[in-house]
């Protein structure tokens, strides 16, 4: 499907102009590749993972609490930073904060 064929204007279903509709029927859209994969409407393939990719049991990696500790690790960097007590502190002031932020854009691509 082109970019085109997108974005050029046609009828819609209530008879308006707008942005053209992809049909289930075409094997291009996301509706059929999810049918033809047997996603459609929550099922699961053999990992337990459903169509959005989320698994309804396995809760360990969700973004919410990941992304505070993340948060946590790189406010603790930035103190060790600013702090004038120790020097290995200061020293590893950089790499703390290196790995909370390498952390949190990790854990900001884990499901909601």
């Amino acid at each position: 499907m082109s970019v085109s064929s997108i974005l050029s204007s046609s009828r819609t279903a209530e008879g308006r102009a707008g942005i053209a509709k992809t049909s289930e029927s075409d094997p291009g859209s996301p509706a059929s590749q999810e049918a033809a994969l047997g996603l459609a409407g929550g099922k699961t393939h053999g990992s337990g993972m459903t169509a959005s990719g989320a698994k309804g049991s396995f809760r360990l990696f969700r973004r919410g609490p990941w992304e505070n500790l993340a948060t946590l690790v790189i406010a603790a960097g930035v103190i060790m930073l600013m702090q004038p007590f120790s020097i290995e502190l200061y020293g590893w002031s950089f790499l703390t904060t290196l790995v909370g932020t390498a952390m949190f854009i990790i854990v900001s691509k884990f499901p909601d």
